[in-house]
């Protein structure tokens, strides 16, 4: 998204490419400038994640919390036992 003061419309943008001096390139592109709020922002970061993309993440991250938890107490019950 690139802000603009253009009203909502199609253009043509004439472009340049330079490489130091030299011109690469010339042409034109269609530029369609829409009505402020027609596209949804998308989410940055986790919370920009789809749902099970969420899922896929967290899965892994909670089962691994949860053994070393076992391990933990497993750990701390032998030595009740033992002493």
């Amino acid at each position: 998204m690139i802000p603009t003061k253009l009203p909502a419309g199609s253009y043509i943008a004439e472009y340049t490419i330079f490489n130091d001096e030299e011109v690469e390139q010339t042409g034109q592109v269609n530029l369609s400038i829409l009505p402020y709020g027609t596209l949804q922002k998308a989410g940055y970061g986790f919370f920009g994640l789809s749902v099970s993309h969420k899922i896929s993440i967290l899965l892994p991250v909670l089962s691994l919390i949860i053994v070393i938890l076992y391990l933990v107490y497993l750990r701390t019950n032998r030595r009740r036992h033992v002493s």
